[in-house]
């Protein structure tokens, strides 16, 4: 018989410095919009566009368009790790 551990959450702390250094970014004035998508646990998702990303959406979707690019780069050239 298969004895099974329960994980604790892990918390993701490359995620915490981007976030801190964009927020960081934004009170210096460097930052001016972002768009993101965060995953939330269940599967489930946010996304939102704010500051000049949501006032440009045209340059915003070439953005997120170089995003997908480096995103599709990385799905044919790393074992990427699906579970979320």
């Amino acid at each position: 018989m298969a004895t099974y551990t329960l994980l604790h959450d892990v918390v993701s702390h490359d995620t915490i410095t981007a976030l801190q250094q964009l927020l960081e970014g934004a009170q210096g004035a460097d930052v001016t919009g972002f768009a993101f998508v965060a995953t939330i646990k269940g599967r489930k998702f946010l996304a939102e566009a704010v500051g000049s990303c949501r006032r440009d959406p045209h340059l915003t979707r070439g953005l997120l368009r170089s995003l997908d690019d480096e995103l599709g780069n990385l799905v044919r050239t790393e074992h990427i790790d699906v579970t979320v």
